[in-house]
């Protein structure tokens, strides 16, 4: 998010949402913070309630926010069933790489990685790039382009995402596989 949306708890424009809770990733304004703090013995998060929340200040870049590397547990559903993968994705400067023991998955990208079009300015969408199609479809099936990946981070340390990916036999018959995943990012 950046740090010049308005607070979600007092909606004032004027101050700054330039801090983020540590524990659920929501932003609030250092007027709200003092607020809250100067209140309690325990102050509790205005979100999630946690005891004895920390903030830190938000970052003026919202794509940094998904910036490390993130293990991923991805589910794909196609018409012929469903199957679950893991991987690890590591995200520099708004693209993304993948590496794999599932062969296809290995070696993919994401690229035109943006976060916070929406006003909670957690979400996030990318352009994912496979190199090939599943190896379950045969080795004439291929990737039919780019599919948009489109997510939200739940909390600092977790996302999660979903895409369809099309696949093409040579006869021109198609598939979509429905690929849904949930990131955790590496400490």
């Amino acid at each position: 998010m950046a740090a010049s949306a308005a607070c979600a708890i007092c909606c004032d424009s004027s101050y700054p949402a330039d801090l983020e809770t540590t524990c659920c990733g929501q932003c609030l304004c250092r007027v709200c913070l003092l607020s809250i703090t100067d209140r309690a013995v325990a102050p509790k998060c205005p979100y999630c309630r946690r005891p004895n929340f920390e903030t830190r200040p938000t970052s003026s870049d919202p794509n940094s926010f998904l910036e490390g590397v993130w293990d991923v547990r991805v589910k794909e559903t196609s018409p012929l069933g469903s199957t679950e993968h893991n991987s690890t994705i590591e995200i520099r400067d708004s693209a993304g790489s993948s590496s794999s023991s599932t062969d296809y998955l290995d070696g993919g990208k994401w690229d035109e990685v943006s976060m916070g079009h929406t006003s909670s300015g957690k979400s996030f969408s990318a352009s994912q790039r496979l190199t090939r199609a599943p190896e379950w479809t045969g080795d004439s099936t291929r990737v039919c382009g780019r599919s948009r990946v489109t997510g939200r981070k739940r909390t600092p340390t977790e996302a999660e995402f979903r895409t369809v990916v099309t696949l093409t036999s040579p006869d021109g018959d198609m598939m979509e596989i429905v690929q849904e995943g949930w990131m955790t990012l590496r400490e």
